[in-house]
């Protein structure tokens, strides 16, 4: 269930070793920019084993391999172009991923851009109302999809609205009667053409989860599964150094508060904390047996995910 940050430069030491072991992580996330001598380190690793090789290229701020396929449009440029076009650009695009081996790409962001004056979102955002977002992050969606590269639909329940950077501090929403029929509408729309998975963000929501951010919390991932009706993998935004959720924990409990709470994948940047998380989760399966049931069924969605990219 841990999706493990590495460094590029550590992909043939630290990721291989992490690959090797019997308790091997569910997938690598690729935490940097890739350089022709890392890509060709992902590959081989690609090659030998079958799990999620992750990354985050969106284009324009967030990208992964702009050093060694050049840049691609932000969503907001992309946004201006037809349809067809986007799901070209993300087509041309997943197919770049896969040649280094990547086939699970932490894109398109789907927060409905609401111009609170904080940068996280801004030209990340395909655009300010929700059916503009669906149209246009739906087609980036499917490009991806089309070439064999599982995406994932960001940040739920929307970042738009929120009251700053949960990189670097708590963050709250709209309350969530707000967000309804506007931020989870994307969510709603996208979430019904598969396969598809979520990020869960680290965001307070007033009125659903107003004192712990989303990624912990249980009436979130409730609201999620219930409410929009998704029941594919859910993955964390990442849990290793984002303020917005470290202030709740040691490593290993916020990805073991994670796990309980309802995610599918805990994401970690940092390969450090990969024991504790594994323990922690391993410690809670044991205190709670109910859970192991939960744990295997996340782990047959992880591994059909990982058999069909």
């Amino acid at each position: 269930m841990v999706m493990i940050g590495v460094t590029p430069e550590r992909l043939g030491t630290t990721g291989a070793e992490l690959l090797a072991r019997p308790d091997s992580p569910a997938g690598i996330f690729v935490a940097g920019d890739l350089t022709t001598t890392s890509a060709a380190a992902l590959r081989t690793l690609a090659d030998t084993h079958k799990v999620l090789f992750a990354a985050d290229e969106e284009g324009g701020r967030v990208q992964a391999i702009q050093n060694v396929n050049g840049q691609m449009e932000s969503a907001a440029q992309m946004a201006t172009r037809p349809i067809q076009e986007i799901e070209a650009i993300a087509a041309k695009r997943g197919k770049e991923l896969l040649s280094h081996g990547i086939n699970y790409d932490l894109a398109p962001v789907v927060d409905v851009e609401r111009a609170t004056g904080d940068p996280i979102v801004g030209d990340r955002a395909f655009g300010d109302e929700p059916a503009q977002v669906t149209a246009k992050a739906g087609a980036f969606a499917r490009g991806l999809r089309s070439v064999g590269v599982l995406p994932a639909l960001k940040h739920f329940p929307g970042h738009g609205s929120a009251s700053g950077d949960s990189h670097t501090n708590a963050v709250t929403t709209d309350p969530i009667d707000q967000l309804e029929g506007w931020d989870i509408e994307p969510f709603r729309e996208l979430t019904r053409e598969t396969p598809i998975t979520v990020m869960i963000g680290h965001l307070r929501i007033p009125g659903l989860s107003p004192d712990l951010p989303a990624s912990i919390s249980r009436p979130a991932y409730q609201y999620l599964r219930n409410q929009v009706g998704f029941d594919g993998i859910v993955i964390t935004d990442d849990l290793s150094s984002m303020r917005g959720v470290t202030q709740f924990g040691t490593a290993g409990e916020i990805g073991s508060r994670a796990f309980v709470s309802g995610a599918d994948i805990v994401l970690y940047v940092n390969s450090a904390d990969y024991d504790p998380v594994v323990d922690a989760i391993e410690a809670a399966v044991v205190a709670q047996p109910a859970l192991e049931a939960r744990l295997d069924a996340s782990i047959a969605k992880i591994s059909r995910a990982a058999a069909c990219t």
